[in-house]
């Protein structure tokens, strides 16, 4: 996300900046995944016999590494949606205990070659694309009279 930032704003230097969601939206991500850490790790610090069988399963004991917390945060499974697991499951997954085949590689990984390399493809042609389709198109008044026109003709 900074590295993001810094190509837009000192690389590109162009008259217009569109805020793009994404720049948004992963800041905000960012703290919501942090803030489930928090309340695990603060489970964590409690007296077990206190907590709910949830809390017990979710509470993280001892203070993750600056490693575990970053790849947590930036863990690209779950990146834009916010988190969809705990840090106890991600620790787990880490370790490699996570898999539906105890000692050897899950079943999921032919898809997510597929998938990577769907995800390859669209970023290299968007980079290759974005030389000729400019994003300033969308913010501008023709965009807007195209849009409207097309959505007249039913074409929308």
């Amino acid at each position: 996300y900074p590295f993001a930032l810094f190509q837009r704003y000192f690389l590109f230097q162009k008259e217009t900046y569109l805020i793009h969601l994404y720049n948004v939206f992963t800041g905000l991500s960012i703290a919501y995944f942090n803030f489930g850490l928090a309340i695990d790790y603060y489970d964590g610090g409690k007296d077990p016999e206190l907590l709910t069988p949830e809390q017990c399963r979710f509470a993280v004991r001892g203070v993750p590494t600056l490693l575990e917390v970053s790849g947590f945060s930036y863990f690209y499974g779950a990146f834009m949606v916010g988190p969809q697991f705990s840090m106890t499951d991600y620790q787990k997954l880490a370790k490699g205990e996570m898999t539906d085949v105890p000692g050897q590689r899950p079943n999921s990984f032919v898809p997510a070659l597929k998938r990577l390399s769907l995800g390859l493809l669209f970023l290299v042609t968007y980079t290759l694309s974005s030389p000729y389709i400019s994003e300033e198109y969308l913010i501008s008044d023709d965009y807007m009279r195209d849009a409207a026109a097309d959505s007249a003709d039913g074409l929308i």
